[in-house]
């Protein structure tokens, strides 16, 4: 795999005429591009692949060179599991679900950075740095490399729990020309100046995964992934199952709509399965808060209705009085439920979920219900929102 060979920032901005998903920020010290959103067609130019925090000077000189863009298994036309040779020589590393820093040089020493520079995530990075991180720098300076770490730690979390803040080193690329350390140049690097570096899996069999792209996405454990790399420097990620849907959910946590939706469909068995024991917790009382809420307009509804019997016997009710009770009785979000349930259009628990799904569709409806109907029941998102999210990664 080739690189296009950047040594200024003029080398990259002629491919970014008119690409509105990127953007070039600048500041006194660093100027960064990075993009915001994906085209189909976004990294069809390999020097947009680039573009993912790739930073310069102010002068206009390269300043630390990141990953280039590289995709999962079978996200896009190339990644195709059949469209990869297997057969040239690779290894598998696990993915790490932490955020990733690359250092830059300046008047007051090295600095990490994220993507989008000079970041919170990257000044909490730096409390991690180790003499032997400083020292690989210093040494890979003398070269024009950029180290690649990843972030990890209890504080920095996104989806996968880690016990210990680490800073491991995943590569290392020339800046100019975009070539990749091998491995075994980061693992004399690594052991001779005492830093972490992202550790190798069994080499994975060429005809297993051809035949069988889900050998690695069923791995169960609590890992984010793996990363299956080339020798020529081309890379791919793979996602585990269990990390997709565990990703899902605290999205899915960080919206309360959302997760009423999920309690009212039921569906939040799996989710508390997933989820760590506090947060766990706090899904199982909302959920019970609002099955008592639900519970409450049953109630309510079916007492309305049992109020007004039939004008004569088999007959009709009388629909004006009983909108009249209604309105006297009811909130407005709810009496559609009674006239449903009057109309036998669903069993009455049926007939306020429905009320209550709606309220799903906005955010500000379920505001606007929450003290009238929702009686209270209110979702508060967790610590599990993620603090970096991926446009740090």
């Amino acid at each position: 795999m080739t690189y296009p060979t950047i040594r200024c920032l003029d080398d990259v901005l002629p491919a970014l005429v008119g690409r509105d998903e990127f953007i070039v920020k600048r500041t006194p010290y660093l100027t960064l591009i990075d993009y915001v959103y994906v085209l189909p067609d976004s990294f069809d130019d390999p020097i947009r692949r680039e573009c993912r925090g790739i930073k310069f000077y102010p002068d206009g000189k390269i300043a630390a060179r990141p990953l280039h863009k590289f995709f999962n298994v079978g996200e896009r036309p190339g990644s195709l599991p059949e469209d990869i040779d297997w057969t040239r020589p690779h290894h598998l590393v696990e993915k790490l679900d932490g955020s990733m820093v690359n250092p830059v040089g300046g008047r007051v020493g090295w600095r990490l950075t994220t993507r989008k520079g000079l970041t919170a995530v990257a000044r909490a990075a730096e409390k991690y740095l180790t003499l032997g991180h400083l020292k690989l720098f210093d040494e890979l300076a003398t070269i024009n490399f950029t180290p690649t770490l990843e972030y990890i730690g209890p504080t920095n979390q996104i989806v996968v729990r880690y016990d210990t803040h680490r800073l491991v080193l995943l590569a290392a690329r020339d800046m100019i020309t975009g070539e990749y350390a091998p491995r075994d140049q980061l693992m004399w690097w690594a052991t001779k100046l005492d830093v972490p570096l992202i550790s190798q899996s069994c080499e994975l069999p060429c005809d297993d995964f051809t035949s069988d792209p889900v050998v690695l996405r069923a791995d169960e454990r609590e890992i984010e992934g793996w990363v299956v790399l080339f020798d020529d420097g081309e890379r791919y990620k793979i996602k585990t199952d269990r990390y997709l849907r565990l990703h899902r959910a605290l999205d899915a946590t960080s919206r309360e709509r959302l997760v009423l939706e999920l309690v009212l469909r039921d569906e939040e068995r799996e989710l508390l399965e997933l989820l760590p024991l506090a947060d766990a917790k706090r899904l199982r009382h909302y959920g019970q808060c609002v099955r008592r809420t639900v519970s409450h307009w049953v109630w309510q509804i079916r007492w309305v209705v049992a109020k007004h019997p039939p004008i004569q016997p088999g007959g009709p009710i009388d629909r004006r009085a009983f909108a009249d009770q209604v309105k006297r009785d009811l909130p407005p979000t709810i009496q559609p439920a009674a006239f449903n349930l009057l109309d036998e259009r669903g069993t009455a628990d049926e007939v306020v979920t429905q009320v209550f799904l709606r309220l799903c569709r906005k955010s500000e409806w379920i505001e606007e219900a929450r003290k009238d109907v929702l009686l209270g029941a209110r979702w508060v998102p967790g610590r599990l929102v993620k603090p970096a999210g991926d446009d740090e990664r």
